[in-house]
This record gives C-alpha cells, structure tokens and sequence, in this order.
C-alpha cells in the first residue's frame, strides 16, 4: 500500500477519537479506499458501529446508504425528518437544514452507547445537498460518539471543506 504514516493516522483516529472527523485525499489510484477498508475492519474489530457509503451523484444517494442500516424500530416521526433521504427526494429544500438535524438526532441516538465509525467513500462524487449533511454531522460527530472518515480525489478536495 505504501501509505504507512496514513494508515498510522487512521489507526489513532478510530482508536481515539481524535480528530472526530478526516478527509484522505489522492489520485485515482492511490490507495484511499483501501485505507478506508483498513479504517473500518479496525473499527469493526474493536468492537465499533461502522457505518459505510459512497458518493455516487444520486440525490442524498449517499446519505441513503450509510443510513439504510438503521431504520429498523424509527417511528413515523423519526421518519418523516429523513423522508428526503429515504425517497432520494431531488426536489427537497436546499439547504437541507431539517434533513441535517434529523441525521444528526439518529447517528446521536445510535451511537450513544456504543461508539461509530462512518466511512465514505468517493465524497467528490456525492450530491451538494449529501455534502451538506455530511459536513453537518461531521463537524457535530465527535461530541455524540461517532467518528467521520471520507475519501476525495484531490482535485475537489478543496471545494468540499
């Protein structure tokens, strides 16, 4: 892989906590979903919630996979705030403030008792409106138990800040 100092870095990440959220960045190529599926099968080992999506241009296609896992025992209400994401709702409201909040609410809840991990992958590719929450939850992550780690090419890296 010849990424040992990244890999290193993942490692502490999902160990610790510390930072809560990390963007891996690279060329096509270079080895960044490989240190995801290292990160996850780590935290997986420890015992952890791992979480896992993939940018792939579909309205809130993203947050649709990562989400999938836990809507078993979500009452109407619950629901309803992540029905834009459910349905892969192209006409929802943007910003998806609502939509953010109500993701939050869940991953908060979910990981309450036992810590997670969330992996995305190809987050250049995901929706603006997946990139929102995603940087929403992420940003909120560290503080409700959950870790964020996603991987972008480098050439829209820095429009996802």
């Amino acid at each position: 892989m010849g990424r040992d100092a990244e890999l290193a870095r993942l490692v502490r990440m999902v160990e610790s906590g510390e930072p809560s959220a990390l963007l891996v960045t690279g060329d096509a190529g270079a080895g960044r979903s490989a240190l995801l599926g290292h990160a996850a099968r780590h935290a997986r080992d420890l015992g952890m919630t791992v979480l896992e999506g993939q940018g792939d241009g579909v309205p809130f296609g993203c947050l649709n996979q990562v989400l999938l896992p836990l809507l078993d025992g979500l009452d109407e209400r619950e629901r309803a705030g992540l029905r834009p994401v459910l349905e892969l709702d192209a006409d929802a409201p943007s910003p998806p403030a609502g939509v953010a909040a109500a993701v939050l609410r869940l991953l908060a809840a979910r990981f309450a008792t036992r810590p997670g991990l969330l992996v995305v992958d190809d987050l250049h590719l995901a929706d603006p409106r997946s990139l929102h929450v995603l940087r929403f939850v992420a940003q909120r992550g560290g503080h409700l138990g959950f870790r964020t780690l996603a991987a972008a090419g480098h050439a829209c890296a820095d429009g996802l800040g």
